[in-house]
């Protein structure tokens, strides 16, 4: 059978392989906890022109694509989307600085094209702030 040494060692790896478990329990009842506590966030580009928000996009529902701002609004301003991030795109302005401010996807994260007067700015939302902004 077991020697003394041997159980003691044992006792021990069991003892710590109990605690291990029992943390990794609770680590996960609390994960799921805060999850069901915490509302959904969608990440949502408001596009504003001249001061007037025009368009809010859920970029967490959103395909890829291009958004042309010009037929609705008369700016000369195409959005691209692209894996949940959405950056200016093809853009009239001569020197194109909105375009180098990359895609945005972070919350507070913001671009501006001054010569078209058009601002994108990302925001988190909840299901219930996003479910009022559509309509």
């Amino acid at each position: 059978m077991f020697q003394i040494k041997d159980k003691q060692k044992f006792v021990t790896i069991v003892f710590i392989v109990v605690v291990l478990l029992i943390a990794g329990v609770l680590f996960l009842a609390f994960e799921l906890q805060k999850e069901k506590d915490s509302p959904m966030q969608y990440a949502v580009a408001r596009v504003s022109i001249d001061g007037a928000n025009v368009e809010y996009i859920n970029l967490t529902l959103q395909e890829d694509g291009v958004i042309d701002l010009k037929p609705k609004y008369h700016v000369p301003v195409q959005l691209q989307i692209k894996n949940h991030a959405i950056c200016f795109h093809n853009v009239t302005c001569p020197d194109k600085i909105c375009e180098k401010a990359g895609y945005l996807k972070k919350d507070m994260d913001m671009a501006v094209c001054m010569p078209n007067k058009t601002v994108v700015r990302v925001e988190l939302m909840s299901k219930q702030e996003w479910e009022k902004q559509k309509h």
